[in-house]
Order: structure tokens, then C-alpha cells, then sequence
């Protein structure tokens, strides 16, 4: 897969344009390694069809100020994720004698807590350009988008955008996380639901989805259930495996190793705990509309004026 980057060889500007903050003496061929290795990962996120059409109007002289921002977007992700994972070598020198850590006579070895809060910064600036991509992607009309695997998964959910996730949990809009989650989404979709409510509802709750007509208030009640229980699971799963930069900032935490770890199982939990109440209450709204669930009056052997109870 051809690169995005280094048209008439003019790499070393893009990079300094990019990434303002580096040395002018940091080369782009340096970089090229990791960012080949890295285009994989946009490609896999927005589609071969996709990437080589913003590929296509990159290497062109066409103007088109949509593409124009879409291919800025994709270059930002591939080249701060690729710098993330040059730097920490760089920052050593590697030789016969073994590695080395290499510093010039004026200036200062970063503190640790230096390091991380960049590499932090970083991230979430990687983060928020590919949020600004697929934004860009999803308002977009291109079939390379809207025909790709990850367009396509998303949409057969009941939860099919970032907006209806939103609605469930906040992530700030994070359209690179909700993309991130499909996955969970379809494997709590697919395990759980359809036990619950079974093949035939499920089919017609999600040709309800689909449709432009109103929804009726006994589907709207069933899929109130349902988009909470996916939602808060497949969160939970995913809060475990993801990198945290990639959540919003009220699920990040910057306490020591432990605490940390600790904290994301906290958080973990409580967000499973909410998702299987969600499963209890879809079990009993769709028990109530099947007629196969009866509601007992816990105050069925009281009376008021009596002091004790009929058994």
C-alpha cells in the first residue's frame, strides 16, 4: 500500500507541518518505516476504497477542499501514530556495546512523568484527528465510505451511529471510539439479545430500525432496554482492552500503575453492572408484551385493618 505522503519529495515539509513542535532536524526518511507500517491501520479503519481514493486526489492537482481536509486528517493520524513509535527509540543510541541513551552536552534528560504526559498529549491528538476523519467521512456521500466493512457493520446495529451511542453513555462524540466498539456492540447484540427476545423479533426490531416510519411505544420501550444493555457491555469490555487515551477525559485517570489499574476495574464494573440490569428489565418489558409474565401483588395477603397476614 503506497503512502500518503512525500509527493515530489517533498515529505520533510509535510512533516515539519504537521508536527510543528519537531526539530527541523528530524528527517522524514527517519519516519518512513513506522509510517508505512502505520498506514495499515487507517486502512483498516476506513477501507482500501476509501484510502485510495483520498490516495488518488493526493497524488492529483485537483482541488476539492472536502478531500483536501480528509487526506490532512489521514496524514495527522499515520504520522503522529508513527512518531509515537519512533521516538522511544531515538531516544537511544544502538550499538556493538548495547543500548545507550544519547544526549548532547546543552541539554536535559526528560523527567519520566515528562515523557508520559507527551506521549499522552500525542495520543490524544491522534485520537481526535481520526474523530475529525470519520466526522468528515460520515457527512460525506462517498460510496468508498458508505460501502466499506466498518460502514456497513455499524449500521446493521441498534445502536448505529455515534450520535445513538451518545444518547446511551457519553463519549464525547468520539466517532473514532464508537467505531472501535463495533465490534463488542455486534458480539453483545448477537449473544445476548437474540437469546432474550428471540430470531423473529429481533429480525423485525431491526427492519424497525431501519424504516423512516414512527416507532411503536411497545418497540420503543423494548429498544430503550436494548441499546442500554449492548451499549453498557460492550463499554465495559472494551474499557478493559483500549488504550484509555481513546475514552473521554471524566474515564481517564492519572493515578500510579496500581491505582490506575485498580480505578479501570472500579469503572469497568459499575458499567457492566448497569448493562445486565439493562438485560433484566429487556427480559421482563418482553415478557410483559408476550404475555408470559405475571405480576404479583406483594401486598396481595395484607389488609389494613388487620394485624397480621393470610398465608
Amino acid at each position: 500500500m503506497d503512502i500518503i505522503f512525500n509527493k515530489n519529495n517533498t515529505g520533510q515539509e509535510e512533516l515539519k507541518i504537521l508536527l510543528g513542535f519537531l526539530d527541523a532536524d528530524l528527517n522524514f526518511s527517519n519516519l518512513q518505516t513506522d509510517i508505512e507500517l502505520n498506514t495499515t491501520d487507517v486502512v483498516d479503519f476506513i477501507g482500501e476504497d476509501m484510502y485510495q481514493k483520498a490516495l488518488d486526489h493526493y497524488n492529483s492537482t485537483d482541488t476539492d477542499v472536502k478531500l483536501d481536509d480528509i487526506v490532512k486528517r489521514i496524514q495527522l493520524f499515520i504520522i503522529l501514530k508513527a512518531y509515537l513509535d519512533y521516538a522511544p527509540n531515538a531516544d537511544l543510541s544502538h550499538s556493538n556495546s548495547g543500548r545507550k541513551y544519547t544526549s548532547d552536552e546543552n541539554e536535559k534528560i526528560p523527567w519520566e512523568w515528562q515523557l508520559t504526559n507527551d506521549e499522552k498529549a500525542n495520543k490524544s491528538r491522534c485520537y481526535k484527528s481520526l474523530d475529525r476523519l470519520i466526522l468528515l467521512l460520515n457527512k460525506s456521500d462517498y460510496p468508498e465510505w458508505k460501502d466499506s466493512d466498518q460502514y456497513k457493520k455499524a449500521s446493521g446495529l441498534f445502536v448505529k451511529n455515534t450520535k445513538e451511542f451518545n444518547e446511551v453513555y457519553n463519549i464525547n462524540n468520539s466517532h473514532q471510539l464508537y467505531f472501535r466498539l463495533v465490534p463488542q456492540l455486534t458480539v453483545v447484540q448477537q449473544m445476548h439479545i437474540i437469546t432474550i427476545i428471540g430470531i423473529t423479533k429481533y429480525d423485525e426490531l431491526k427492519a424497525v430500525v431501519k424504516a423512516t416510519d414512527p416507532i411503536s411505544t411497545p418497540d420503543t420501550l423494548l429498544l430503550l432496554h436494548i441499546r442500554s444493555a449492548i451499549v453498557h457491555l460492550a463499554l465495559a469490555k472494551a474499557y478493559k482492552l483500549l488504550p484509555v487515551e481513546m475514552f473521554p477525559e471524566h474515564l481517564q485517570y492519572t493515578e500510579n500503575t496500581s491505582m490506575k489499574a485498580k480505578a479501570r476495574a472500579e469503572v469497568a464494573q459499575e458499567i457492566t453492572q448497569i448493562g445486565l440490569a439493562s438485560i433484566v428489565s429487556l427480559t421482563i418489558e418482553y415478557a410483559k408484551q408476550t404475555a408470559t409474565y405475571t405480576e404479583i401483588d406483594q401486598l396481595q395477603h395484607l389488609n389494613e385493618d388487620q394485624n397480621y397476614i393470610h398465608l
